[in-house]
Parts: structure tokens; sequence; C-alpha cells
């Protein structure tokens, strides 16, 4: 594959007096990851084995037990482009006993992402269709595939790339305070705003269990992104504040022991779902299974790939049935971690 990578950064240091210092930066990043595999859609790799109903002109994968596979790995095509612009602001602040740190940072995220699962398909050949009845280890996966019995198979939709967002905001204000030689305590309060994911032209969906399928009357429904009253993004914006307190020490008076003690809560922030995660609906997944591997295939490779399913973009509650569903959380609750530690430095003679 091929991968650029790009980074600038601006920063000034300003010095307003010997207790008063500001720290300013700015950073931009770019980076782009693409296979070399996506040159190869204009080749038409199915119409030149004769294989009729797929959507890409990438060389299909074929897999057949044991033996070495043909084709491309599973997300072989794909581009990345990521970007990130990160302000930045500190400032120190000396008051007699008294060490005074704000800092804010943004981060702005953006990535634009094109990576299906199994673009040209991914078709696996059994034994079963070989064997001799009821007599176990017999049949070749091999020889199913010589016949173009497949026995499951996916073919990936992905009719636009995915055009991400997302924001980060972080707050920090701290203080050390030197109580008394050999004595110092500090504080700090960590305040942070993260946006969920959003995507440039609303192409989300996810399942709601407050929605009802209309296939069967019971809750769990697909839902999409700016339609029917939901909002642009399918999680809340997050708001989290992250404690630290702590105290070193130096016992009897000895300059080369410190003990320390410290204290923190953090909370673990939302992921920018990658790849297609959440876009069923606007893309699709279809699905090829045998209903009886050892009586029937799922379909043949002379018929072509079968064309029983809704073409994307389909926005229906039920675009998901019968699929492996992406569940985007919309509770917001984030893991939390609280750290103690406890610790002992001595300088050696």
């Amino acid at each position: 594959y091929n991968f650029d990578s790009r980074s600038a950064v601006l920063q000034h240091t300003w010095t307003k007096s010997p207790k008063t210092i500001w720290l300013f930066r700015f950073s931009a990043s770019h980076s782009l990851t693409s296979s070399l595999e996506a040159a190869q859609d204009k080749l038409d790799y199915p119409h030149q084995l004769g294989l009729k109903g797929l959507f890409s002109g990438i060389f299909p994968t074929f897999r057949f037990g044991n033996y070495l596979g043909l084709g491309p790995r599973n997300n072989s095509v794909f581009k990345e482009s990521s970007y990130a612009f990160t302000p930045y602001v500190s400032g120190s602040l000396n008051r007699k006993a008294h060490t005074v740190r704000l800092t804010h940072t943004t981060r702005r995220n953006f990535d634009n992402i094109f990576s299906p699962f199994a673009p040209a398909g991914y078709f696996t050949f059994g034994n079963a269709m070989t064997a001799l009845p009821g007599i176990k280890n017999t049949g070749n996966a091999f020889a199913s595939f010589l016949l173009g019995e497949v026995y499951n198979g996916e073919e990936s939709i992905v009719r636009h790339p995915s055009y991400y967002r997302k924001n980060f905001y972080n707050f920090i204000a701290s203080d050390e305070y030197k109580v008394r030689p050999g004595l110092t305590a500090s504080v700090s309060v960590n305040f942070e705003v993260a946006s969920p994911r959003t995507e440039k032209y609303n192409r989300q969906s996810t399942v709601s269990f407050s929605h009802i399928n209309p296939a069967n009357g019971k809750p769990g429904a697909l839902i999409f992104a700016g339609r029917e009253g939901i909002g642009a993004a399918l999680q809340p914006t997050t708001v989290r504040a992250e404690p630290t307190i702590g105290l070193s020490l130096s016992p009897f008076s000895n300059r080369k022991t410190v003990v320390r003690f410290s204290y923190g809560l953090s909370y673990q922030s939302v992921p920018l779902y990658g790849r297609h995660f959440g876009t069923q609906g606007f893309n699709a997944a279809a699905l090829f299974i045998s209903r009886n591997d050892q009586l029937e295939s799922a379909f043949r490779l002379r018929d072509g790939v079968p064309q029983n399913f809704e073409l994307p973009p389909f926005l229906d509650p039920t675009a998901a049935n019968g699929t492996d569903a992406d569940f985007v959380d919309p509770s917001g609750r984030l893991p939390a971690v609280h750290q103690w530690v406890v610790g002992i430095q001595r300088e050696l003679p």
C-alpha cells in the first residue's frame, strides 16, 4: 500500500514576566493511506472470469479449506485520508508558594474513509457437497470450487466514502502549593468535552431498541441520522470533570527521601469508529448461505451472484434484518478509571 504523512507545528512562547509564561501552539497533520489493489477496479476481473452480479472490478476472493486461497484478503481495498487540527494554549503563573497552570486544547479530527470488507465478494467452498453421504472425512473443498458450488459468500456494496468528523475540547486548571520545605500539595481539574462522531452527509445508522421493527413488531429497528427527528449524531456530547490530587513529602526533613501520594479520576473517550461501522442502509453487506451444505449450495458460480437483496441506499427500519447489525451505544456512558498511586523515591549515596 501507499502511505504519506505530513505535519506542521507553529509555536510561540511569551514570557510576560519572570513569574508568568504563556505558550501558544498550533499543529496540523495529514495522513493518506491507500492500497494498490484499488487501482485494479478498472480491470473488471469478474467480467474476465465470467462471474456476473458483482459491483466491483476487483478480483474476487475464493477460500477453500486448507488450500491456499485466491484473491485479496479482506479490507485490502481501501483509501483513508485523515486530518487533525490542534490549537493549544498554556500558562504558568508563579505567586509566592503557588504555581498555577492553565491549559486549553482543541482537537478537530476529519477521517475520510473508503474501505469495503469484500468489494468483489468473498466466497467459501466446503467439502460437504462433494462428500460421500454419511461418511466422514470425505469430500474436497477444492473440488466444490471446481464445480462452482459456493458454501457461503458475502459481498460489500459501498457506494460512497464515509466522511467522519469529531471534536475534542480540554481545559485543565492546576495548582501546586508548597506548604513548607519538604511538603508540596497539588490539585488539578481536567474538564473534557467530546463531541460524538458525525458524518458530513449524515450517512450513519444504528439499531434502536426504542423503535419497533415492522417485520416482527418487536423492538429493534434501524434508524438513520438526520431523519425522523434524529440528529446528525447518534450519541450525546459528553462532558466530564476529571480531578487529580497529590501530595509529596520528605519525612524527617530528609531531602534524599520523597514519599508521593496521588489519586486521579479519568474517563475513556468515545472512539471514532472507523471504516464503515454504523452505515447500514447507506451501504450493504449481502450474505449468501447454504440452507443445507450437504445437499444444496448457496449458489453456483456459473449462475452469477444472486441479486435477492435491496441495493443501497435502502433507508428502511428493516435494512439490517438478517445481518450482523451495527449498534452505536446512545447512552453516553463511559468507562471510568480510578487510579491510586503511592511511591517512595530515594536518592542513593
